[in-house]
């Protein structure tokens, strides 16, 4: 790029920072982006500190669950620091699952990131009326539970709107009493990673109980 030029983009008349800079030169129109976007981090420390305390563990536990995958250690410590520039407790959540605490390399940003207000509307939690309406139930079961407990519990779900998902041991068969079974909507070794929710339900503990 031609000195003449970068002068002419320096004495372009600046609009505010929200806004590009337009000029002409030999004939040809440029647009030089804003100043904002040199911020990196602003939005995304808005996002991290406008949702709730179990979206903020879901966040740090999803980070930390990738960058375990990054077999280059470098690329983790370059990562927490990036981080740590959006949130400290989020860097340092994500570093303790990593087992790197302290091994952030620092990074710097090429503006200041702003503290925004938090916006809710951003957030999943919170902003609807608390249901299981829609929603899939795991009722985990195992050896020696209550076929009038599992039956029942069953039955409430279904009756607020849910799915119940029957996970054993075994997807063909689950085990109970009296050397019946019945089938199962999936195994622990495959349900496990995907049943990671928020409503899972054991029958033969509530049953041992009472």
């Amino acid at each position: 790029m031609s000195r003449t030029l970068l002068n002419r983009m320096a004495s372009a008349k600046r609009p505010p920072d929200s806004a590009p800079r337009r000029f002409r030169w030999k004939g040809r129109r440029f647009v030089c982006r804003p100043e904002s976007f040199k911020d990196h981090y602003s939005q995304a420390r808005l996002f991290y500190r406008s949702v709730t305390p179990q979206e903020q563990k879901h966040m740090a536990m999803a980070l930390t669950f990738e960058l375990s995958k990054v077999d280059i250690p470098d690329i983790r410590r370059k990562m927490l620091g990036h981080l740590e520039v959006i949130d400290k407790e989020l860097a340092n959540k994500v570093a303790d699952g990593l087992g790197m605490t302290g091994e952030a390399i620092a990074a710097t940003p090429a503006a200041k990131p702003i503290d925004l207000d938090p916006s809710p509307a951003l957030r999943l939690y919170g902003k609807y009326k608390p249901t299981l309406k829609g929603r899939k139930v795991g009722v985990l079961l195992a050896d020696g539970f209550d076929p009038k407990l599992q039956t029942a519990l069953v039955a409430a779900i279904k009756k607020e709107g849910a799915t119940p998902a029957i996970i054993a041991p075994k997807v063909a068969e689950s085990p109970i009493p009296r050397k019946e079974t019945c089938g199962g909507d999936g195994a622990f070794r495959f349900a496990f990673p995907c049943f990671s929710m928020r409503w899972p339900c054991w029958p033969g503990r509530m049953a041992t109980r009472r």
